[in-house]
């Protein structure tokens, strides 16, 4: 094999089905998954001016949906009398402006109105006193209708885009699951992407992000070295890039990374060069795609700190399923894997690294 590493083989596992579930009153749609990344990610960027304004963690999210919850148990009646009834009812809001505006300002509404306010006023400043980021995640007295349609959680709130039906995906997603991982069928390939189902030529394959990253970022410091490795990071294997430029792109995208290179072959039955890919890279298509970024030059590039390019996959002709996708890595890339072999050597069963399961149940 070209590369390896220990850590392969690794899934993400449902931690929590019931925050996978549909809310009642969506018949159909999708929820956004979520990882723990962990609160030191989120610190050290605080602490480094990553991010601007507060960071609240899982404590501040649980001690904030406790408080909620007391209030709004405390002040149901105020709650529905001023809120449910005159922004949740359908019916209501199908009525004309006036209509809503003069039961928004009987004097019954607004002298309810002014106590809900003046209590939740109260919660804000005693969640501000015990922590200044329980109050940061609270919602605005207006908004609690909304903390109740998602459960009264605070941190489904504070992600509101994080539900979405059939339509809005069908308008603005990208199918995740037109490719599975599998055992490729090149030799010392690997593993590879395979068709789940049948595509168009010109169809797209799979739609990825990129980090634009640096061949310097990517250098082995020599003084890190315990053993002999290459100069630059295994990393390097899985980004795109150009021989002109130290540029490089690292899509981050479901099965992506299993692409392999599709061989030439210069001795076909016709005796003309044909070859195996059946999918391409291009420039995303997307409402997400940051085109502008294309016109900034590579200092430019390096100043900022976010991403936005993205890359869509295509199908160069008709795929079948289970079919295995492949693209052209480019001549520079084909010399470099040739050379690389004539010096390979295949390692002894000793040396060939376990998948990570196993190395934590040996340890």
């Amino acid at each position: 094999r070209g590369a390896s590493s220990e850590y392969y083989n690794v899934y993400f596992q449902v931690t929590d089905a019931k925050k996978l579930k549909i809310p009642d009153g969506m018949s159909n749609g999708a929820t956004e998954i979520f990882v723990d990344y962990g609160e030191e990610w989120f610190a050290w960027r605080e602490r480094n001016g990553a991010f601007s304004g507060m960071i609240p963690f899982e404590k501040h999210f649980i001690r904030a949906d406790a408080m909620i919850k007391r209030f709004v148990e405390e002040n149901e009646y105020l709650i529905l009398a001023n809120i449910l009834e005159n922004e949740r009812d359908q019916q209501r809001l199908e009525k004309s402006l006036q209509q809503k505006e003069n039961q928004l300002l009987s004097p019954m509404k607004k002298d309810d109105l002014k106590l809900l306010n003046n209590k939740y006023q109260l919660l804000l400043d005693e969640s501000t006193k015990e922590d200044p980021k329980i109050a940061y995640v609270l919602p605005p007295v207006d908004q609690i209708h909304n903390l109740i349609d998602v459960g009264l959680s605070t941190a489904r709130y504070s992600v509101p885009n994080s539900l979405q039906s059939t339509s809005w995906l069908d308008a603005h997603g990208f199918c995740m699951d037109n490719m599975r991982m599998g055992r490729s069928t090149i030799p010392q390939a690997g593993m590879g992407a395979f068709a789940v189902r049948s595509m168009p030529e010109g169809s797209v394959v799979a739609t990825t992000p990129v980090v634009t990253l640096y061949q310097d970022l990517l250098k082995v410091a020599k003084e890190s070295k315990n053993r002999d490795v290459n100069d630059l990071q295994l990393l390097i294997n899985y980004c795109f890039g150009h021989p002109n430029t130290t540029l490089l792109m690292f899509p981050y995208s479901s099965t992506i990374h299993f692409i392999n290179h599709g061989a030439t072959n210069t001795n076909d039955q016709a005796g003309n060069d044909s070859t195996s890919t059946n999918a391409m890279l291009r420039w995303s298509h997307s409402e997400y795609h940051a085109s502008e970024l294309l016109e900034k030059s590579l200092q430019e590039m390096q100043e900022l700190q976010k991403t936005g390019l993205m890359i869509d996959i295509v199908a160069t002709r008709n795929i079948s399923i289970g079919e295995e996708i492949l693209i052209d890595y480019g001549n520079d890339w084909v010399e470099k894997w040739d050379e690389h072999l004539v010096h390979w050597e295949e390692c002894s069963n000793d040396n060939v690294p376990s998948p990570s399961a196993l190395m934590r149940l040996n340890n």
